[in-house]
């Protein structure tokens, strides 16, 4: 796959398939033949393992404007209906390579199963949305579950989508959060994720409700793996370190990000959870260098004032 990254101009995806078994029912084979669509009414997929790798330190295609899967459908000239697809045992696995990072992100979504329902290109049938579900071990840890609608209908473009992360450790994310977050988790433990919002071509918003404990981490320069002690000092003096905290009540955090719009979905969503967990965690988002160094030192100057007081 590192042969394949490196022959093209821009950071594409490499996709490694393998399927074990795929059944199809009630194939319509006359519209086939007559050149008139595809029309099925359901596809089973087991053992759908997929393995996506991306090389980062190609440069971005800015001209690419790929649309969002029910954009996909309605651009669609070919009439398609494919009334459910579902997988069934299933593994994904994606990797990227980070530039100017020696570390690799890899994440894993082990004993997949999913459903998606009203796959149509048909304005007759549009006027019901794309619906997905899927539930699987995330990081081979934690049940994930998420639940997507898409609209299909002319004109409507905002798409709902929510979830549930369950209990584990954080340092079992170490592997997908240092190359994203530049943060290494020493300590803690996630007690649940929830979250929902809605989302178009540009932007994203919602809610996220992260419930963690004793959070200890190291923070990580953008360039490479190298400890950041003042940003270590950061996370660990000016992040929360527990939700609820020490006066019991439950901070919800506001998700909220612009779309890139050279990326597709799985950029968009994993970057809109990504704020709603740094909104949770950080009480002055992430904090960089200059700024930690400015706040460190304004609180050792009330430490000052405090003893001189006392």
């Amino acid at each position: 796959k590192l042969t394949l990254a490196n022959s093209y101009t821009f950071n594409t995806e490499i996709y490694d398939l393998k399927i074990k078994d795929v059944k199809l029912f009630k194939l319509d084979f006359e519209k086939i033949i007559e050149s008139k669509g595809l029309f099925i009414d359901s596809v089973q997929l087991e053992e759908f393992d997929l393995k996506i790798y991306k090389d980062k330190r190609k440069p971005f295609d800015l001209n690419k404007r790929p649309n969002l899967p029910h954009q996909k459908l309605k651009a669609m000239k070919m009439p398609l209906l494919v009334h459910k697809v579902s997988f069934l045992k299933s593994d994904l696995v994606y990797e990227e390579k980070l530039e100017h990072k020696n570390v690799l992100m890899k994440v894993t979504m082990e004993d997949f199963k999913a459903n998606i329902f009203n796959i149509t290109s048909i304005k007759k049938y549009r006027e019901v949305p794309l619906k997905f579900d899927m539930n699987t071990k995330f990081m081979g840890k934690a049940n994930l579950n998420i639940d997507m609608l898409l609209p299909l209908a002319d004109g409507q473009n905002t798409f709902f989508f929510s979830g549930y992360l369950g209990p584990s450790k954080m340092k079992f994310y170490n592997s997908a959060v240092i190359p994203a977050m530049g943060l290494k988790i020493l300590k803690g433990k996630i007690n649940g994720i929830s979250f929902q919002g809605s989302a178009n071509n540009y932007n994203s918003q919602g809610k996220m409700t992260m419930l963690y404990q004793d959070l200890k981490a190291n923070v990580f320069k953008k360039k490479n793996s190298d400890k950041n002690e003042i940003l270590s000092w950061s996370v660990n003096h000016l992040l929360y370190k527990s939700n609820p905290g020490n006066n019991g009540e439950v901070r919800e955090a506001t998700m909220k990000f612009e779309r890139v719009l050279y990326k597709g979905i799985g950029n968009f969503f994993w970057k809109t959870l990504q704020n709603g967990i740094v909104n949770t965690i950080a009480p002055f988002g992430m904090t960089t260098e200059k700024a930690a160094a400015k706040k460190k030192r304004k609180l050792k100057r009330k430490e000052r004032k405090k003893k001189r007081g006392n």
